[in-house]
């Protein structure tokens, strides 16, 4: 994943700044990503917008998080990440609308006391990057071995 970008609809005087809510959150995922052999590029593009507001400001900040990193990693955005202040779904159908149906980029929401609370969590991490490769095409298993008698196949 090389061109990606996190737009954080919470106080960023909590999430900005190396001592930060966001940097303990990215060091675990890029720890746990290494564990898991997915290449994620350290450095996303991050953004900040207000969580209050209407749907259509709402995807306004998604369109400009879509266009920094367009411009910023040479490309269309792999994936959107969306840090979200609370379980609104509001907030969750607007940003999505605009990634699924306007952007056409696969998308991850993530609730902020998560982030808070489970920042260092390995094992958060883990199933956050599970939902990640599969929204990007990636499969989770595989057979180590073929099939040996494919005249009776298995379940």
């Amino acid at each position: 994943m090389k061109r990606w970008g996190i737009l954080v609809l919470d106080d960023q005087r909590r999430y900005g700044g190396p001592q930060g809510h966001l940097a303990r959150f990215l060091h675990t995922f890029f720890q746990a990503a290494d564990d898991y052999g997915m290449n994620v590029d350290r450095n996303p593009v991050v953004t900040y917008g207000n969580s209050n507001a209407p749907a259509a400001a709402l995807q306004r900040s998604a369109e400009e998080l879509f266009n920094k990193v367009k411009g910023q990693k040479g490309g269309q955005p792999e994936l959107l990440m969306f840090i979200l202040r609370g379980k609104s779904t509001f907030t969750y159908e607007a940003l999505k609308q605009y990634a699924d149906t306007v952007a056409g980029v696969p998308s991850q929401a993530v609730d902020s006391m998560n982030v808070q609370k489970k920042g260092g969590d390995r094992s958060f991490h883990a199933n956050l990057l599970l939902k990640v490769n599969t929204k990007l095409g990636g499969t989770t298993v595989t057979l180590q071995n073929a099939i040996s008698n494919k005249q009776r196949p298995t379940v």
